[in-house]
């Protein structure tokens, strides 16, 4: 005879000793989200500032190779573009810009506000990480009425779930 899945589920609950009510204690649930390409669509702004920024500086980009970079960190978008030694001046050339350049080109992508509402409604956190810095992060949510419990940025790759 094969149990059925009720069957299955009872024989696991009751599995556990009665006096275990500490593994469900209530540690919160937090879920985490990307920002760019998760939550948002922020391509436009990025490459409206990155080239903003190139073309104070005599350079000119197109857009897909600025979109070949999204989603890195700064110092590696600019290194292919100038000298090692005008880098971080670009980086925070852009960090500048981006508030005014940047944020006003990103969009909302469908079911970000649907996602945290699922979060919300098991009563959980919500928190959002980025390559970008945590003040960026912040006027991203703010433009497109996101708001997260958690933002953590500067953090690229694997670093991310560190903050997860």
């Amino acid at each position: 005879m094969v149990a059925s899945s009720t069957d299955r589920t009872q024989a696991v609950i009751g599995a556990y000793p009665s006096g275990v009510s500490h593994l469900t204690s209530p540690v919160p649930l937090t879920v985490g989200f990307d920002l760019d390409m998760t939550l948002v669509d922020s391509r436009a702004g990025i490459v409206a500032t990155i080239q903003a920024v190139m073309g104070e500086l005599g350079v000119t980009v197109t857009d897909q190779q600025v979109w070949q970079g999204i989603g890195t960190p700064l110092e590696q978008m600019f290194a292919p573009f100038l000298p090692a030694d005008l880098v971080p001046a670009a980086v925070d050339r852009y960090r500048e810009l981006y508030p005014t350049t940047g944020v006003p080109g990103v969009t909302l992508l469908p079911g970000a506000v649907e996602a945290f509402a699922a979060v919300r409604r098991l009563h959980g956190r919500v928190a959002v990480v980025s390559t970008k810095v945590e003040a960026a992060v912040r006027l991203v949510l703010d433009e497109v009425g996101l708001t997260a419990d958690v933002v953590s940025g500067g953090l690229f790759a694997g670093d991310k779930a560190l903050a997860l």
